[in-house]
């Protein structure tokens, strides 16, 4: 994530990075992810305990 290797993630080089996964987990390319295509893809969310905001 870090392509400037400065050691420090900008907002810019996070935003890349999930526009590049949106498009790796859009299997069929249509903008929009569903269950099956994340199922497909063996997409994980952790969790991490506590509530959900």
């Amino acid at each position: 994530m870090d392509t400037d290797k400065n050691g420090k993630i900008s907002r810019a080089e996070y935003m890349a990075f999930m526009a590049a996964e949106f498009d790796r987990l859009d299997i069929n390319h249509d903008g929009e992810l569903d269950v099956k295509g994340l199922e497909k893809s063996q997409f994980m969310v952790a969790h991490h305990g506590g509530t959900h905001r």
